[in-house]
């Protein structure tokens, strides 16, 4: 997607603003940062929501409790499965449900603030219905489901932390079968580092191969399997992480018991990460100085990044707590002199930085006077990106004579957008003739 940021210089304000309003959930978070030595050295950074790129984000984590029940046959079925001991407020609970008797059964009552993922019936011989929900401050002891119908059924619950609580299903798909083999639809996920819960479901349940009647597929952790002796049905919940967005392959698992052919009906379901948050910010006024520091503490973050404006000089290296910064995008422009670039605006970033509050130290090279090596800094840190923060990078913006605004645009390459950007102005703030403006911007 193209996403264009405007940047606007107004009086009143007194300092330049890049915004953007991209994703499921735009927002944006402005830092400022501002100098006046005759000139003036403006920055601003700025976030909207984060484009996952090829960042491998914090991992959904898999709790190791889980739950399950089976029910009686009897003329109206009740499935009541406990809640697993890991519950607390904000977790995600995942209930899996197989019922045999297929599209005949129906489920009469739900507990209350569950909400159906899908339902996937096998003909009239066995059904699959999948259920989410995020736990709030007070939970009951029990989750009752109610089925129409003399018939039995078989669930679970499991539970999920790191998830986005407000949109947790990215996608799901179900399918159906005969065979010795039950085989998952392939899905596409939109963001790294999703989920997938995997649910197998046969219309058997005999005591001799009770609680192993589905093999683990392959790269999957099995989270259970069991099974309502002696008829069925048998259900089967695994898990695995997908890395990178795109699309997943079917997930297959062997049913026991014997070489006949059984109904058997799958479920392949991811869970959306939760997009990152800024979690720290600050800035920082340089001043007229080739080498200086400042403190930062990251609160958490999993990447940080320090946006750069400078007059009459360039930045050539930066540290957060001893660790070297990777420059991400440059942008130079502009002369006073013949072959003398005066202005630039960058974008450094450090990945997994040290816990607590660390030395930010920088050094400046002189450009035209060595002497007013003017340079500003905005800093921030976000949860979310961990491996390879990066996702594209544009430098391209040498406004001259601006008055008014500035354009930028980017192109990202996914959904949910972090966008960056540091703006130098060289103009002093009550005169809003401003005769150069660059801009450096990044899609992470």
């Amino acid at each position: 997607m193209n996403n264009r940021i405007r940047g606007l210089l107004t009086k009143k304000l007194s300092h330049a603003a890049v915004v953007a309003s991209i994703g499921r959930s735009a927002r944006a978070v402005i830092m400022e940062f501002v100098r006046q030595h005759g000139r003036a050295v403006l920055g601003a950074l700025a976030v909207g929501t984060l484009c996952m790129g090829t960042a491998v984000l914090a991992a959904i984590t898999p709790e190791s409790v889980f739950k399950t029940a089976a029910s009686n046959q009897v003329a109206s079925t009740t499935l009541s499965i406990e809640k697993p001991s890991s519950v607390s407020t904000g977790k995600l609970m995942i209930a899996t449900i197989a019922i045999h008797g297929g599209s005949a059964a129906t489920i009469s009552a739900v507990p209350s603030g569950w909400t159906q993922i899908g339902r996937t019936d096998n003909d009239a011989n066995i059904s699959l219905v999948t259920y989410w929900k995020v736990a709030g401050a007070s939970e009951p002891s029990t989750y009752d489901w109610a089925v129409d119908g003399q018939t039995t059924a078989e669930g679970g619950i499991t539970v999920y932390s790191g998830v986005d609580t407000s949109s947790p299903i990215d996608t799901y798909s179900g399918n159906t079968g005969l065979d010795v083999t039950a085989t998952t639809s392939p899905i596409t996920t939109t963001a790294n580092s999703e989920e997938l819960v995997t649910a197998f479901a046969v219309d058997e349940g005999k005591t001799t191969v009770a609680g192993s009647y589905f093999a683990t597929s392959t790269g999957m952790t099995k989270k259970f399997d069991v099974s309502n002796t002696p008829f069925g049905p048998s259900l089967s919940v695994q898990e695995a992480v997908q890395v990178s967005a795109g699309a997943t392959s079917s997930k297959s698992s062997a049913i026991s018991g014997n070489s006949n052919p059984k109904n058997w009906v799958t479920q392949i379901i991811a869970l959306r990460p939760p997009p990152p948050q800024v979690v720290a910010n600050g800035g920082y006024d340089g001043g007229y100085n080739s080498s200086g520091s400042f403190s930062a503490n990251p609160n958490g973050g999993t990447a940080c990044f320090v946006g750069w404006g400078g007059y009459r000089a360039a930045s050539t290296s930066l540290s957060w707590g001893g660790n070297a910064m990777t420059e991400a995008v440059r942008t130079t422009g502009f002369t006073d002199v013949p072959g003398n670039q005066i202005w630039h605006a960058d974008i450094w970033y450090i990945k997994n930085p040290p816990s607590g509050t660390s030395t930010v130290s920088y050094t400046n090279s002189g450009g035209y006077d060595s002497n007013k090596d003017a340079a500003e800094f905005g800093w921030l840190c976000t949860t979310g990106e961990a491996s390879s923060p990066i996702g594209a990078v544009d430098n391209s913006s040498n406004n001259n004579n601006v008055t008014t605004h500035f354009d930028l645009s980017i192109t990202t390459t996914q959904p949910n957008s972090l966008i960056l950007g540091t703006m130098f102005n060289n103009e002093i703030i009550s005169n809003m003739t401003a005769t150069g403006t660059l801009a450096s911007y990044l899609c992470t």
